[in-house]
């Protein structure tokens, strides 16, 4: 008998705006290896060194990617850097993705 396929989800709050203007907006974002692949490769590309050795830049640099490939952000991280008033990791999942998904409200 064969183990499932598992995978790990990671969870994100964005915030991006601008507080002084009222002006924010919430997103919820799941990366995906896609996404933690691009984060290594900028990570590589820039010359930052370590991603464990540098997790808020490392949790930024996922949720952006996570965002663009939803579709919640157009820019570049250099863009989303100036916008992104705070990225909230909301936690990890484990999951075999032959689950039936959870029911939502």
């Amino acid at each position: 008998m064969t183990t499932p396929p598992r995978f790990t989800r990671h969870r994100f709050t964005v915030v991006l705006g601008d507080p002084e203007a009222d002006e924010v907006t919430e997103h919820h974002v799941i990366a995906i290896g896609a996404d933690v692949q691009r984060v290594e490769t900028l990570f590589a590309d820039k010359g930052w060194g370590d991603m464990a050795k540098r997790p808020i830049a490392s949790a930024s640099a996922l949720a952006y990617f996570a965002l663009r490939r939803a579709g919640g952000f157009e820019g570049s991280f250099d863009d989303f850097q100036n916008a992104y008033i705070e990225v909230r990791p909301e936690g990890t999942q484990t999951v075999n993705p032959t689950d039936a998904a959870p029911a939502t409200d």
